[in-house]
Formats: C-alpha cells, sequence, structure tokens
C-alpha cells in the first residue's frame, strides 16, 4: 500500500507540474481510492497439464490501467503452450495498440533464441504470447520455447476495457 501511495503522490506530482495546478475536479488528498486500485494476485499458467515449482502474480489496477508482475517456474510442460502466458486479471484493450512488451526475463529454454518479446492479446483476452527470434530466422514468431525447467519473470502495464 506504501507504494502505491508513492505512485499516487508522484501521479500528482507530475499533474501538477504539467497543469500548473491541481486540477478542481481531481482533489490531491482524494483522486483515486483504494475502490478505485484494486491491489490482489492472478496465477499465471501457460494451460494443460503443466506444472509449477513457481507460479506467482501479482497486480494493481488504477482506473482502467492494469499493472502486472509474474514469475514463473515450469517443473513440466504436460500439454501446456510452449509460447502463451494466460490468466492475466483483467481483460485486455487493444483497441487501437497492440501493446509489445519487452523485456521478458526467460531461462531454461527449450529452443535456442536471440531474443523474446511477449505481444499482449488478442484483443479482450487475458493472454501474452511469447514471441521469439532464432539465430538463423529472418523475423519473430512463436516458436516453441517453453518446456520442462522454463522459467518466466516480466512485469507490464496494459489498458482494460
Amino acid at each position: 500500500m506504501l507504494l502505491l501511495k508513492k505512485f499516487t503522490l508522484a501521479l500528482v506530482l507530475a499533474l501538477v507540474t504539467a497543469c500548473g495546478t491541481v486540477p478542481p475536479a481531481m482533489p490531491a488528498a482524494s483522486f483515486i481510492t483504494s475502490e478505485d486500485s484494486p491491489v490482489g494476485t492472478w496465477t499465471p499458467t501457460v494451460g494443460g497439464t503443466s506444472t509449477y515449482t513457481n507460479q506467482v502474480g501479482t497486480y494493481t489496477k488504477i482506473g482502467k490501467l492494469v499493472t502486472v508482475f509474474c514469475r514463473m517456474s515450469i517443473a513440466t510442460i504436460g500439454t501446456g503452450s510452449p509460447y502463451i502466458i494466460t490468466g492475466f486479471p483483467y481483460p485486455i484493450d487493444l483497441d487501437p495498440f497492440a501493446y509489445a512488451i519487452a523485456p521478458v526475463y526467460v531461462n531454461g529454454l527449450a529452443l535456442s533464441v536471440v531474443n523474446v518479446v511477449g505481444l499482449l492479446g488478442p484483443n479482450g483476452t487475458t493472454s501474452m504470447s511469447l514471441y521469439s527470434l532464432t539465430a538463423a530466422a529472418t523475423g519473430m514468431s512463436g516458436n516453441s520455447i517453453l518446456g520442462n525447467g522454463s522459467d518466466v519473470y516480466f512485469s507490464l502495464s496494459y489498458l482494460t476495457p
């Protein structure tokens, strides 16, 4: 909660700096209430029969802005997706933009790659696809990079409808 209060103060100071004054419709002491900014947990997953040694997700929502943190270690991939992470706490609003998220920390991959980025969506879903670039490739694609023993860590912000 202390982090949220510091973020709120920083946001108010940014508005004051940008506008010159506190906007009259947003009194500085109460423009974001605890009802407007829920904090909670979510469960990142690759689905199927996968098992995990670590599966932690937290989020903060302020208005339509959702910030998520994920730390996931896959013990066995089973029938889970080798490149899609689901379970985000709120649907993703991609209209009118598509969000590319970088960096994503990955370790213990099933395929040797040069780079990995996350792409949110499709619109209205709660998922992110990990796109990667192999050394011989000319572009990024949804390669089967996650497997037994893979770790994925990231934090990102997105808008919800």
